[in-house]
């Protein structure tokens, strides 16, 4: 079923899509207490990776590939980097521009 924002399965209340963007839903999460910000990182990040089977996204370690979204205190996108041999380039610096 639909409340007009998201969609759920019918049985148990799961949430199976919506139209926020994942930083406006990881600031509820962790401000309700649903997440800690740690793992709120994991479910935006390492674990759609790791279900897609990108195993050098979604992590930061030494072989990953490295492209970083910065994000201020309250989980707004604050700067966005992109992988470039060598280092990484900065693509975005959001002033408000992306919340």
């Amino acid at each position: 079923y639909s409340d007009g924002k998201a969609c759920y399965y019918s049985d148990d209340n799961i949430l199976i899509g919506s139209g926020c963007l994942i930083t406006k839903t990881g600031a509820d999460m962790v401000k309700r207490g649903a997440a800690d910000l740690k793992g709120f990182v994991r479910m935006a990040s390492e674990n759609p990776a790791r279900v897609l089977g990108l195993n050098k996204t979604g992590v930061i370690r030494k072989g990953a590939y490295a492209d970083l979204i910065i994000l201020d205190k309250e989980l707004n996108v604050s700067r966005v980097f992109k992988a470039v041999d060598p280092g990484l380039k900065l693509l975005s610096e959001c002033g408000g521009c992306c919340r």
